[in-house]
């Protein structure tokens, strides 16, 4: 009995799937019919350079598991040289020195070291000099449950500060979920190769779980009426718009995965 039941239950989901998919595309042709005659207007006008146009083309899409974390030091160093004095030196505690810095009084000493200053202390003939090294820094960061089965030690993270890109490291896992909050803890590395990451700012981190090549896509802001799985663009065709009705799939830094639709790469599209 129980079997017969679960059996109607999987017809009338994949009945309510095929109705929901019929009637989302009979929505867009009527929609489209409807835009007909201002499309009409635009061709018989004859402005169709005025609207702004792009290609449809192939690229590689990144499945990425996304999130923000806030940077941190990794560890502090100590530097010597010898033969000087304190007072030889123009930094003090909680100096910020970057690499090429000048140190002392004569000009002639500058920094192999980027970081803060923590102490700067005499040790008989030498200063000895410790400081927080930015070189290197992490960055600590919640993964959803859903998404964590997804990340291994070896996956490529890209860690985004402003504009600027760095590749990360993966360095720990947390082997238990947070308490109350079904996200995981994973702590990574990462080289400060810009130089203008402090502790304390906030960092987009993506975790690439795959790479798909090849693939087919548009700008995402030239993609019309969309609810997920289908869309409209305008193409342009024999000096005319023509309204085409795709299947979408991924996104990724605003481009959008046709999977299906009478496109091909190299189409002019229209954005109204």
């Amino acid at each position: 009995m129980i079997k017969k039941v679960f059996t109607v239950m999987i017809i009338l989901i994949f009945f309510s799937m095929v109705m929901y998919l019929f009637l989302r595309l009979n929505n867009l042709e009527e929609e489209l019919n409807n835009d007909n005659s201002n499309i009409d207007n635009i061709v018989n006008d004859n402005v169709i350079s005025q609207f702004p146009t792009s290609k449809v083309i192939k690229m590689t899409i990144k499945d990425l598991v996304k999130t923000t974390g806030v940077a941190y030091t990794l560890e502090s160093r100590e530097i010597i040289f010898q033969n000087m004095t304190v007072e030889d030196f123009i930094i003090m505690e909680n100096s910020l020195v970057t690499k090429n810095q000048i140190l002392d009084h004569s000009g002639n000493l500058v920094s192999n070291f980027f970081g803060v200053v923590l102490s700067i202390v005499q040790v008989d003939n030498d200063v000895k000099i410790t400081y927080d090294n930015y070189e290197k820094m992490g960055v600590s960061v919640y993964v959803p449950q859903n998404d964590s089965f997804k990340l291994l030690n070896d996956n490529m993270v890209e860690i985004q500060f402003l504009q600027e890109k760095m590749a990360g490291k993966i360095i720990k896992i947390a082997n238990e979920y947070t308490e109350g909050d079904p996200k995981l803890k994973i702590d990574l590395e990462f080289d400060n190769d810009f130089s203008f990451i402090r502790p304390n700012a906030i960092l987009n981190v993506n975790f690439v779980y795959k790479e798909y090549q090849n693939i087919t896509c548009v700008s995402t802001e030239f993609l019309y009426n969309s609810d997920g799985t289908f869309g409209v663009v305008y193409v342009i065709r024999d000096e005319k718009i023509v309204p085409v009705i795709v299947q979408i799939g991924m996104e990724y830094n605003h481009k959008i995965e046709i999977i299906a639709g009478d496109i091909q790469v190299g189409d002019i599209l229209v954005k109204l």
